[in-house]
Formats: structure tokens, sequence, C-alpha cells
């Protein structure tokens, strides 16, 4: 399972239990802005989706679970599958 974000305590309650040092609080802020921007998704949603497909005849050995996931991974090996396609012939010559 590769799952999206989503809706749970990770983000939250849980992140106020380190001491924040001064020296890092331009990380924190972005750290903070950033997370703030990102769409979560439904944890029931999500619970939901990988026990039907846990369930079904022909499970995936990964699976993305929500769309920021989905997307995120696609965007990568579409990347790198041009990275690939850009040096096949230089990558041949070694054979």
């Amino acid at each position: 399972m590769e799952p999206s974000v989503y809706a749970t305590k990770f983000f939250g309650e849980s992140m106020q239990h380190t001491e924040k040092k001064q020296e890092y609080a331009p990380l924190y802020g972005a750290y903070e802005k950033g997370i703030s921007n990102i769409e979560t998704g439904d944890p029931a949603k999500a619970v939901q989706l990988i026990i039907s497909v846990i369930k079904s005849d022909n499970s995936p050995l990964r699976l993305a679970v929500g769309s920021q996931a989905a997307y995120t991974i696609r965007e990568a090996y579409t990347k790198r599958l041009e990275e690939v396609n850009t040096w096949l012939e230089r990558s041949v010559e070694a054979d």
C-alpha cells in the first residue's frame, strides 16, 4: 500500500510532542506551510478500498491509495521512463 496523506492525528497532536529548537524555526515554518496546503483524504474510504482490494481475486503488488499517491507515483514513473528512453541508445552501447 502506497497511501496519500490522510486526515489522521499523524500531522496533528503527534507533531506537538517534540521540543522545537529555535535554530530550526525557518524549517518548521516551511514544513507547516507545506503541510497546510496538502489536501487530506478520508481514512475510512482508504480502509474500505484496501479491504476490497485485498479481498479481490487479483490484488496488485503495489496499490496507490488515494489520488495524491496515484498522481505522484505516475509522475515519478513517467519522468523515469522519459529519462531511460532519452538515454536508451547510449545505454545499449554497454552490451
